[in-house]
């Protein structure tokens, strides 16, 4: 916080207020908080500020660098994208092939049993329980994600029993797209992990 101090007159008076009866016989210097102080604003010549307002836009040779720069910064950035979008889509179908497992389970233990196919061509899954009923069917080809199945089968049924226990040696889904893959592996108890 600043300090003023006032001038001799001020202190004069605030004195006299002191030695009054029933007052104080200290000096009573006042404080007042002083505003902060403001830099001094500089102005323009005029001549030299009309300049700098008529100049607008860039010149070519910062736009010819502007656009080398963004012409090599481009394909990296576009590689990454295409990956992250495969990788988007691969764990879209892992994950869709998981629920149906679960789905399958559940619906296992609610109707006495019940199977989970899957079929390569499309990639498709459905889950049909054991009064023969279709419960959920679901595309796993969104973003032409291939499926593979163990031993290069192009249909797959997994059955669980009454408890939801697998009733089947164990599967392996796997998933590609660009060069790149994840796999769903299926226990013969039907527990399911991801790779």
């Amino acid at each position: 916080m600043h300090e003023v101090i006032l001038p001799d007159s001020a202190l004069a008076s605030s004195q006299e207020r002191s030695s009054r009866p029933g007052g104080s016989d200290r000096q009573v210097r006042p404080v007042i908080p002083a505003p902060p102080s403001i830099p001094l604003l500089r102005v323009m010549n005029g001549k030299k500020f009309l300049r700098s307002l008529g100049r607008s836009g860039f010149s070519i040779l910062e736009i010819a660098v502007l656009l080398v720069l963004a012409a090599a910064l481009v394909p990296p950035l576009l590689g990454s994208a295409f990956w992250l979008r495969n990788a988007f889509h691969l764990r879209q179908a892992q994950e869709k092939a998981a629920r149906l497992v679960a789905e399958a389970r559940w619906t296992a233990v609610g109707t006495g049993g019940a199977v989970v196919e899957f079929t390569v061509h499309p990639p498709t899954g459905w889950v049909i329980s054991a009064t023969g009923d279709t419960v959920t069917v679901s595309r796993l080809d969104e973003g032409d994600v291939f499926l593979h199945l163990s031993r290069n089968r192009t249909r797959s049924r997994i059955r669980f029993g009454p408890l939801g226990l697998g009733k089947v040696s164990s599967q392996t889904l796997r998933f590609t797209l660009g060069g790149q893959e994840r796999a769903l592996v299926i226990s013969s108890l039907g527990r399911v992990s991801r790779r």
